[in-house]
Formats: structure tokens, sequence, C-alpha cells
């Protein structure tokens, strides 16, 4: 073999012909069977797949300050590159394959793989397609039900050997068109082999259109399970390059790995990856408490007297920023109306902030001691915006407009990028340290603007935006971004990498939000994990009503306030609702729980998540629960919900607890309704009855 790469618990193998092995370095190495096809699979002339391995041949080779280079030599006359990057302390690997033309004629693709792994199951497990054995792990995404992740038997999904034919193929896939990436599927998926204990899983960065398969090939007697990834893929979107002599083309990048465990190792392994590959460290910033005046609170029908409420309150309750979402805008035109009719030129509109003005505002803000942010859609225009009419500034395909009337700003052009840029520097200039930059629609297949497809455009359109928000970073390095795409539709990873923080959903109805929120945390560092938290909540058909004595009743026991901070405090915590109504025991529990945070956040840096329950999904009711393990798995901190239940009592598995001094209660600190106990590996909370909804936020020594 070439090189045995070894890093935390998994074992990176390289044979001598370019194959990669990949395995947890427990198991021994005669149980791990070498792969039939390379790590890398390329596309020709309208072949999807080219004989595995036949026509790729190992040119040279080097493992250098943790990246490995391969580089092969394909029949057709290309030259193909993969680079894995291996980076310490971490059981995953991140790689991007690059394919050049040597020869002296095109050459169309029309597939180009960013990962490969095969033969993931091992001799010993017997006949893999058994429900005992291989489980496949998914997750379902789409709007306000966001985290949705499913645990099934591989032969669920007619993946298993049926014949006696060698070149049986069956498979499976999750994938995605469109430039929401994440509206129906997270573009991830995990392979459980029960037996052994051993859990792959792989990701891949699409911001664009992607797939995932999950696949099988031979007969009875001998067969084998891969999983593979791809963002330029003709079944897929439709996407084909035209290579042209000389040229290059690389593929989306890929993150693979194996844990030894199962779950909770893997999703430990994937969050230091993204914290690895963040162009953003932890370290840079302080995760901040945030209030957004939109979601259960003002839905962008703001005044004067409502402002100053919510700023008032937020101050007391000790949020840093204060962000303004849609509304505050208008276009060129000046006509004004509905927030989403004026959309492009971002020019300030002072209708809903009575005499202060949005600067007025802004100043307010600060002199609550808070910082001013703004809610912006920077992808999108309607036609009474100024950069509407300009040539080129709108993505199009067949020459039309994509989605009008609401359009989507082309950002490889020069005069949108320069227009953001000056809106951005406006408000920067007028005191605003915050952006919510928001993503509302989707092109579908994309733009045929650049390149001959219009999944090609997307893929440059995409880079673009990406490259902006990099340069607005630049400019402005106190400046936070948070990525929003109706909550969760474009929070891949190739996407937050260049974000401060990810909005993790639109859901509005609080009793759902810990399943969306443990589920999102398997693919979002919680530091950049975004949670609304709305105590004293205003539904969209309500916001416009009278506030009653009746419009809050219920919540004077405090545990709808409690149930929303305990979420909130999992992740980066994004407060809203109509807080400046809120009596004095809530406004407490708001308080205590924002101050409890901030004592504790810099740990939420380095947690990994770890799912004592396993993972619910919305409408399973019953108790829910998550902890953020840090100090090297030492310690946790746990937050235990009780949803649409009347059971009063759960235990809670918790391996390595031994002491009853080992637990506290972090929030609410004053609690009497709630009991705990401990005993070995086990800690068993206790609910009063009566009371569906609950929760409780623990610190636990293990």
């Amino acid at each position: 073999m070439l090189y045995t790469i070894q890093r935390s618990q998994v074992t990176l193998r390289v044979e001598d012909n370019g194959k990669v092995v990949c395995y947890p370095t427990r198991l021994e190495k005669e149980k791990v069977f070498c792969p039939h096809k390379m790590n890398v699979s390329v596309g020709i002339n309208s072949e999807k797949y080219p004989p595995a391995g036949g026509d790729l041949q190992l040119k040279s080779h080097r493992f250098e300050n943790n990246r490995l280079e391969l580089v092969f030599a394909h029949g057709e006359g290309l030259e193909v590159e993969t680079v894995i990057e291996c980076p310490e302390g971490v059981s995953a690997f991140r790689q991007v394959n690059t394919v050049r033309n040597t020869t002296d004629h095109p050459i169309i693709l029309n597939y180009l793989s960013s990962a490969n792994l095969d033969n993931l199951c091992f001799p010993d497990g017997g006949e893999w397609y058994r429900d005992e054995k291989l489980k496949v792990h998914y997750c379902n995404n789409t709007w306000e039900k966001e985290g949705q992740w499913k645990c099934v038997p591989i032969r669920t999904f007619g993946v298993m050997p049926g014949t006696r034919h060698e070149f049986e193929n069956t498979d499976f896939s999750i994938s995605s068109v469109g430039s929401q990436a994440t509206r129906h599927y997270y573009p991830m998926m995990l392979l459980e082999d029960c037996p052994s204990k051993a859990i792959w899983f792989m990701e891949i960065e699409g911001a664009n259109d992607w797939d995932i398969q999950l696949g099988q090939f031979g007969n009875l007697a001998e067969s084998n399970v891969s999983l593979q990834c791809s963002a330029a893929n003709e079944e897929n979107g439709g996407w084909f390059y035209r290579l042209m002599p000389g040229e290059s083309y690389s593929s989306v990048p890929a993150t693979f790995g194996c844990a030894d465990g199962g779950w909770n190792e893997a999703i430990a392994e994937i969050t230091k990856m993204h914290r690895i590959g963040s162009l953003i460290s932890p370290e840079s910033y302080t995760i901040p408490v945030v209030f957004n005046d939109y979601m259960d609170c003002l839905w962008c029908e703001r005044n004067e007297k409502k402002m100053t409420a919510l700023i008032q309150a937020a101050a007391d309750v000790g949020c840093e920023y204060f962000v303004i979402d849609a509304g505050w805008h208008m276009n060129g035109d000046g006509v004004t109306g509905s927030w989403g009719a004026s959309l492009g030129d971002w020019l300030v509109d002072d209708t809903g902030f009575g005499a202060p003005g949005l600067q007025g505002t802004l100043d307010r803000i600060r002199e609550h001691g808070m910082i001013p942010g703004i809610w912006f859609e920077m992808d999108a225009a309607t036609p009474n915006a100024s950069i509407y009419r300009v040539k080129d500034a709108l993505l199009t395909r067949h020459g039309e407009i994509i989605t009008k009337p609401r359009a989507f700003l082309n950002m490889r052009c020069e005069a949108v990028r320069t227009h953001l840029k000056e809106r951005v520097g406006e408000l920067y200039r007028m005191g605003v340290r915050y952006i919510k930059n928001d993503y509302n629609n989707s092109t579908s297949v994309g733009t045929d603007m650049y390149g001959e497809t219009s999944a090609e455009g997307l893929v440059r359109n995409s880079e673009a935006f990406l490259s902006l928000m990099d340069e607005i970073r630049e400019l402005y390095p106190d400046l936070i971004l948070e990525n929003c795409g109706s909550g969760g539709m474009r929070e891949d990873a190739g996407t937050l990498r260049h974000f401060h923080l990810q909005s993790t959903s639109d859901q509005e109805l609080y009793r759902f939000y810990p399943s969306i929120l443990s589920g999102s945390l398997a693919f979002i560092a919680p530091e950049k994990a975004g949670i609304w938290s709305y105590p004293y909540p205003l539904m969209l058909e309500e916001h416009n009503l009278p506030i009653t004595k009746e419009t809050f009743a219920g919540m004077e026991d405090g545990e709808e306030t409690v149930f929303n901070m305990v979420s909130a405090m999992c992740g980066s915590l994004y407060l809203s609702g109509r807080i400046d109504c809120a009596d004095e025991k809530n406004k407490n529990l708001i308080r205590e729980s924002i101050q409890t945070y901030k004592e504790y956040r810099d740990k939420i840096k380095t947690a990994v998540p770890y799912y004592p329950l396993g993972l619910k999904n919305m409408h399973d009711g019953g108790f829910q629960a998550v902890g953020l393990k840090y100090d090297e798995g030492c310690r946790m901190l746990l937050a235990v919900w009780k949803e649409g239940t009347e059971e009063d009592t759960v235990s809670v598995p918790l391996p390595g607890l031994d002491s009853s001094g080992s637990v506290s209660m972090l929030y609410p600190k004053e609690d009497k309704k709630v009991n705990f106990s401990v005993e070995k590996d086990c800690l068993t909370v206790h609910f009063p009855g009566g009371k569906t909804n609950m929760a409780r936020l623990f610190t636990v020594k293990l």
C-alpha cells in the first residue's frame, strides 16, 4: 500500500493503484474489503459511469501537510486529480476532484463525483441487507419542518441483492435541484453497520443541484454497498460541461468519514469537521444574543410606539443585538406597501418608524446598549426597483426573467455587486453591525446566462454570491452575517461556511421547535445554529388585532417562556415575541435565561451534540433530550423537553453518570416544580402532572 493515514477513530488506506479504503481503526485490517471503484467517477459523452477503475491509472501521489494528492490518467484523454484534506483530530476527510482535458479536442463531461465510498460492510456481518444489519440515516428538511431525521433498514429502499447475476445494481438517492439546496433533504447520508458498530457518513457542500446515492452492486453470493455524491450530474438537473483542451473543472467539495460507535460518535466528528471547514473561526466573535422583531412579533407591521416598547424590553432582559426585520426599505419609485413588493434598491423607508425614522431608531437601539441589525434579501428584486432595469442585472433562462415579477439578481454582474456593497456600506455608516440575509425562493433549474446548461449557470451564480459575502466580511470585519433561507431552505455546509450564523427555521409554534433544533444540530455547529424563542407570541393571523387580557392567557405560570428559552439556549439565542407585554414573572425568566446563557455560551463553541433519547420527529410527542458535550466530553449541557404528553417522568440514559452531585438544574435555577434523581448511568426527571409542554436545562458532569 502507498499510505496509511490514521485520524482519531478512522484509518484512510491508499492502495498501490490509488484506491482508497476508509474504516474504523479499531477493526482488523483483514476485515476491510478493498473498494471496487476509485474514489472518483467521471462521466464522458453521455456515459455516466465509466468502467470502475479501468479508465483510471495512477500517475503520481503525494502526502504532505495533511493533504493527500492522487493524480490519474483517464483513458479518454483526461487527467484526474483527487485531493483529500486529512485534518488532525477528526475522523473525517474533505475531498475535491479536478479533471483536466489533455487532448486537442473538447470533451463533454456529464458526471463528476465529489466522493465515492465502496464496500461499506464487513464479511463478519453476515447478510448485510437484513434489518438488524445496515441502517440508513437521512434527513427530511422542508419549510418549518427542518431537521426531521429518519433511520430505516437499508432494504426499505429496495437496496439488496436479489439475483444470481454479478452485474445486478440497485440504488436509492436523495437529491435537490435548484438554488434552495436544502428545501427537501439535507445533503448528508449516514450508513450504520450495527454488528461492527461502525457508521460511515457522506456530506456534499452543494449550494445548487446535488445528489447522494446509496447503491448495491453484485449478486446474492457476493455484493457490496456504496455511497457516492455529486453536484455535477446530467441525470439530476441536466448538468453537463464542454471541457476545452487544457481546461480544468473541479467538483463541489464533499466530506466523508467513518466513526466508531454509532450516531452520536458520527455527529460529533461531523460537527468538528464543520468547524474546521468554516471560513469564520468561532474564536473570532462572541455568539450574539439577538432580538428580532419579526417572528410571532410585529410581522413587519411596526410603528414608533411598538418599536420603542420592544427596544426597551429587549434591552431590559439583556439582549445585545436588535434586528429590524423586513419592511424598513423601499424601491426607487417611492411607492410603499407590502415589504415583499419593494425589493432590490434597498432605500430607507421611514414610514414605520415615526418621527425618529430609521436612523433615529438605530440610534435609539444603541442608546439602550444594543447593536442594531437589519434584514436583507440580497438576491431578490421586484419590477419597481431601479436595479431591476439594469442590463444583465437579473437572472434569466431562455431569455426570460426567472420567476417574474419577483426576480433574482445576477451575482456575477458587477453593477449588482457594486450596488449591494454600496447599500450595505450605507447601513454600516448608519450604525448597522448585523445583517440577516434571507432567501425566499428558488431559481428552479438555474440560469443559462453562463455555461451551456442552466445547472452550470446556477453553480457560477452561487459561487459569485458566496464570494460577495466574503468581500463584505472583508470590508466590514465587525459585521455579523446571518444566513436565512425561509428558515433552513439554503443551509448547506458550502453556504454556511461563509456566515457567522444560520436561522434554523421559520417555525412559529414553539412546541415543535425541539424536533427541529435537535435534528439541525446534527449538521450545523451549535454556535452557528440560530434558534428562535418567542415567549408572548402573536401569530400572523392575530398580529393586527388589539392586545387584550385574554391575548396571552395561560402565560402566567411561566412554563411556555421556560420551554422557549430552553430551546434557544441550545445554540445561538434568537429572541422574539411581544416580550414588551410580559408580566414581571415572565420577564424575569427571560432575563435569567439570557444571563445564564451568557455565562456558558463560550462552551458551545467547542461542544458537540449528544442524543441520549435518540431523535424524534415533529408530532411524535413525548419526551425529547439533547446534550451539548464539552471539556472533551466530560461535561454536558442537557435540555429535556416534555411535549404534548400527560406522562410525568422520563429516564435519560447518560453513560458515565455516577453520583447525585453530577447533575444540577441550570435553568430555571429557583425551580420548585420539577424534581430529578440520579442513578448510575441514568438521570430521571419528574415533571408535575397536568402540564403537557414543559422543559428544563441541566448541567451534567460525566
